[in-house]
């Protein structure tokens, strides 16, 4: 699992999403999106299954779990890259 948070106050973020099958980029990400809306765009990848809970902030950080529905092989190598810096 993965935990991400920001202390952004405006702007939007990508996530990308590297795995042995390849690269996957989410939409264009409200620095503000919700956990539902973060579960949201991640499943909305191919071969993804995302579970978030929390708010995003430093005290309560969108807690990610993945399950990739392919076979991963090296899983040392999966890991979230934030595409845009926030303001």
């Amino acid at each position: 699992s993965y935990t991400i948070y920001n202390n952004a106050t405006g702007g939007t973020f990508q996530l990308t999403v590297n795995g042995p099958e390849g690269t996957a980029t989410t939409a264009a990400l409200a620095y503000n999106i919700t956990a539902a809306g973060l579960q949201s765009a991640l499943n909305a990848i191919s071969g993804i299954v995302a579970s978030v809970s929390g708010q995003g902030t430093k005290s309560s950080p969108w807690q990610v779990s993945i399950l990739f529905q392919f076979n991963i092989g090296n899983s040392s190598i999966l890991k979230f890259i934030f595409n845009r810096p926030f303001y």
